[in-house]
């Protein structure tokens, strides 16, 4: 071998083209599409339950006692929400390790 050859000569014979594989089972994978279904509810359920307790947020800091200047409801009540859609996306990213393929 000199300086000049190909070092991916050999290999390159090896490689195999598009047209060459040919798979054995051409019939199409079905959709499981309970799970799916089951993902996309869960999905769409988290902004709409906290746009459902958005309204209620700022009267239950007063309610429980939190603040007592309505003035600062505001910083209580963003906090809260702000946790809510944190933990949110947290608990989302453990839905793709229920997958079947993930085990």
């Amino acid at each position: 071998m000199t300086e000049r050859a190909s070092l991916l000569e050999d290999q390159e014979r090896d490689i195999p083209t598009r047209g060459s594989i040919v798979s054995d089972n051409l019939d199409p994978t079905p959709l499981p599409w309970r799970p799916v279904l089951v993902l996309l509810f869960i999905t769409a359920m988290q902004p709409l339950a906290l746009e459902v307790v958005f309204p209620f947020v700022s009267q239950m800091i007063l309610e429980i006692g939190v603040v007592t200047d309505p003035e600062r409801v505001g910083f209580y009540s963003g906090l809260i929400e702000s946790i809510f859609s944190c933990m949110s996306f947290i608990a989302s990213l453990s839905e793709p390790l229920m997958s079947p393929a993930s085990h």
